[in-house]
């Protein structure tokens, strides 16, 4: 195992043990919830928009459509709903949210840097068809450890004061 991979997955405990609540769902085991089919799965991007229009797990939507879907039909109690971001904090604060609101069947994703580990692909949206991609936007530095097969993207360093500000007045 790689020391990117092991780096990777010690970030992603330390993150997701804030909450204990919720099961973490590794990577290996959402393909596999997918490829058997047996019950309905939806992936939920809870990333910024710069982050998701980078790439995205396939099959994936974001949290602001997910909030239409719901807004729109029942959620059909066996699905299971799986929020990921980079390495599962805010997806665990997305998925604590979740059960908040009465939702059973949710897991946090462990991170779409470690699914870059699990032989699944990424894709960015093209208008409403999903293309390959080898890129993975990684937030900053500090969780840039996606695997070395895709090339990594990251905000730069202004992208966070310019997020401060924004929220300190309130935009």
């Amino acid at each position: 195992m790689s020391s990117r991979k092991i780096k990777a997955e010690e970030m992603m405990r330390q993150y997701t043990s804030e909450f204990s609540e919720v099961q973490v769902a590794k990577s290996e085991d959402i393909l596999e919830l997918k490829r058997k089919g047996d019950c309905p799965v939806v992936l939920i991007d809870v990333r910024e928009r710069e982050e998701y229009e980078v790439s995205m797990i396939p099959g994936a939507i974001t949290s602001t459509e997910f909030n239409t879907l719901r807004n729109e039909s029942e959620i059909d109690e066996n699905t299971i709903l799986i929020p990921y971001c980079t390495i599962g904090y805010r997806s665990g604060l997305y998925s604590r949210k979740l059960i908040a609101d009465g939702y059973k069947n949710v897991r946090n994703g462990e991170g779409i840097v470690l699914w870059t580990y699990s032989g699944g692909r990424l894709v960015r949206r093209d208008g409403k068809n999903e293309v390959n991609t080898d890129r993975v936007h990684t937030y900053g530095s500090k969780w840039d450890v996606a695997s070395e097969e895709f090339k990594s993207v990251q905000f730069s360093s202004w992208y966070g004061i310019y997020k401060g500000v924004r929220s300190y007045f309130g935009l």
